[in-house]
């Protein structure tokens, strides 16, 4: 990993050292560099506005494809999506790296969700009982001013060992969490903790027993999660 240090000059407006161009490529490659090993850094991405002027989906999904399971790291401010982050994996082994994103903080970092019929954020694979493993939802919060119809916050199916920390969820017209678990569905959730999270929506559905057989273990100490019989819904 190399550092490239700015040149400032010798003394203040000496006309010496780096100019502004340099200086803010030189920076722009040691942050890439440092966070490299890690994951990356949203906003070097073309297309991602943390003004929430502008969808930031095709942005945000090529940081999710390149980071490949890595984390991907977004600063305070609002990141509008109105396409879905679909992050499905395609592998021939059993477990592959899952999504993870990390805001600055559920008041600092803010999706504006703007995608109809779907999620703002999808985990799947493409292939039954092929999972993706250790999945991480940290420092956000997913928010809508727009109300788009039948919306979702985040989508699960085939996800192992998910965390949910510091998550806010809320306005989404359907679900804040859609846990895709059929019954006796060995796709279904495998693990999922949520310490500090809040998810709501505004589906309503009969809350049922568990399925037959329970292919979910939540541990949540703030959210509730109930399964139905073709599906587990969090909210």
């Amino acid at each position: 990993m190399t550092i490239a240090l700015v040149d400032v000059g010798t003394t203040p407006n000496d006309g010496t050292g780096d100019s502004i161009r340099t200086a803010m490529g030189k920076i722009n490659a040691s942050v890439t560099d440092c966070a490299g090993p890690l994951g990356v850094f949203a906003p070097l991405y073309s297309g991602v506005d943390m003004t929430g002027a502008t969808d930031s989906s095709t942005g945000v999904q090529a940081a999710v494809n390149d980071a490949a399971g890595r984390i991907v790291y977004f600063p305070s401010g609002t990141c509008r999506i109105d396409t879905t982050i679909d992050y499905t994996t395609t592998s021939s082994d059993v477990f592959t790296p899952g999504l993870k994103i990390r805001g600055a903080g559920r008041l600092m970092t803010y999706f504006d969700n703007r995608v109809a019929s779907g999620p703002c954020f999808k985990v799947d694979t493409d292939t039954t009982v092929k999972f993706q493993a250790g999945i991480l939802f940290d420092g956000f919060s997913i928010i809508t001013d727009t109300t788009p119809a039948s919306s979702d916050g985040i989508y699960l199916r085939r996800a192992y060992h998910v965390n949910i920390h510091d998550v806010s969820i809320k306005g989404m017209t359907q679900d804040g969490i859609h846990i895709e678990v059929n019954e006796g569905d060995g796709d279904g959730l495998a693990a999922a903790v949520a310490p500090v999270a809040t998810a709501l929506g505004t589906s309503a559905h009969s809350r049922t027993s568990w399925p037959a057989r329970r292919s979910a273990a939540i541990n949540s100490r703030t959210c509730t999660a109930w399964p139905s019989s073709a599906r587990m819904r969090w909210w």
